[in-house]
């Protein structure tokens, strides 16, 4: 009884953009959603120039509502949400286009926001569709997401924000993410305003969204996407260290550049010289946007 008396003034709203996907992902996206017990709406952000049709997946509920923006950053996309007017219990849940939510996601959500009273955020975990693994050993371990050292365990995927604290942190920084002037780290970068601030946080790994497993595609692609992903990681420590003068990133730039620099080592000893371009492009990714960063400094500003 206590968890549909508190469903009551909750409000659940999702949020799904898309470029370039393929349609056949978007839908089972929002199929996954209108699955769920508890929704309020649904937001598709079709970013295409050509929009997507969905006419038929639309017909099914009068929740989904479509809004056509033909812009390719995410973070714009993102930030045109619109206000649901109830900001106190109005919820944003976002999922990747190339994700689907897990059958019981909702219930869970609700049980999660009642169990942590006080959060505004919550961060779910990322499970690989092929092997139904945790996308990142991070998920499966868990921990504390109000410790800075565990900020990476909420990924733009799988998300949920309360709306007045979304409105209150500033959004998203559309200076960052696929699509703007740094190629990501805009939810790092949103995990960090709320940190800083000292916004409560929680980690749920019971909040699960299936995801294509990692480095899905032609090699190339992603070894292009690691590096433009490493450009915006680089990017973003600068921002935080030098412009907003958190001295507690300097753990981030150490971990960020040891890391990849170690897996390259790894799986040159094992002789897995395919696997090596992602971490070493990833790596070259990440010192390439600290300098750049440092001389184009205009545009770390939110």
């Amino acid at each position: 009884m206590e968890m549909k008396t508190n469903h009551q003034h909750l409000k659940f709203r999702y949020l799904v953009n898309s470029y370039g996907r393929d349609p056949f992902y978007v839908k089972r996206c929002l199929k996954s959603i209108l699955n769920q017990k508890y929704v309020d709406e649904i937001i598709i952000i079709d970013q295409n120039e050509i929009p997507i049709d969905l006419k038929e997946i639309q017909s099914q509920s009068s929740k989904i509502k479509k809004i056509n923006f033909h812009n390719k950053s995410v973070s714009s996309a993102r930030n045109k949400i619109p206000l649901s007017g109830d900001f106190k219990n109005s919820w944003i849940i976002f999922c990747d286009d190339d994700g689907h939510l897990d059958k019981h996601y909702s219930k869970n959500l609700l049980g999660a926001i009642i169990l942590h009273s006080n959060v505004k955020i919550i961060a779910g975990s990322i499970i690989r569709e092929d092997n139904l693994e945790f996308y990142s050993p991070r998920h499966d371990y868990g921990g504390n997401l109000n410790k800075f050292r565990n900020s990476k365990l909420l990924m733009g995927s799988n998300f949920c924000i309360n709306e007045e604290t979304f409105i209150k942190l500033g959004k998203f920084s559309e200076n960052f993410g696929i699509g703007a002037f740094w190629g990501s780290g805009e939810e790092t970068d949103l995990t960090w305003k709320a940190y800083f601030n000292k916004i409560p946080m929680a980690y749920d790994k019971t909040l699960k969204v299936y995801h294509v497993r990692p480095n899905f595609g032609p090699v190339k692609q992603n070894v292009k996407k690691s590096f433009r992903y490493g450009v915006g990681k680089g990017a973003l420590v600068v921002k935080w260290i030098i412009m907003e003068r958190k001295a507690k990133v300097l753990f981030e730039l150490i971990e960020m550049l040891t890391v990849p620099f170690l897996k390259t080592i790894y799986l040159m000893c094992k002789f897995e010289f395919k696997s090596v371009l992602f971490p070493l492009s990833s790596l070259t990714g990440r010192v390439y946007g600290i300098f750049k960063a440092l001389l184009r400094s205009k545009k770390l500003i939110s």
